[in-house]
């Protein structure tokens, strides 16, 4: 299971990454990655209602965690609709 949720966690730090950088992916957790992709929009949006749910992920990541491991969790259920601790792989 760790192995997966690493994995994830990359994952998650690329899909943030504005330039790709990936020495800055290794320097830096998630949450951080997650708190500065929303302090570059406009704060306005996180008032908006979206038909598909965006707001509810942009909450996700303004509100995200300060624990990585538990961010990881959450995003992924929030994607996925599945909690990583009720899998078996």
């Amino acid at each position: 299971m760790n192995a997966l949720k690493n994995a994830l966690t990359m994952d998650i730090k690329y899909f943030f990454l504005t330039d790709k950088n990936i020495a800055l992916a290794e320097n830096f957790s998630a949450v951080e990655m997650a708190q500065d992709w929303c302090a570059q929009l406009d704060n306005k949006i996180f008032e908006q209602v979206f038909s598909d749910g965006t707001d509810k992920f942009l909450k996700l990541l303004n509100n995200a965690a300060e624990d990585e491991n538990i961010f990881t969790a959450h995003f992924a259920e929030f994607v996925t609709g599945l909690k990583l601790e009720q899998q078996n792989f």
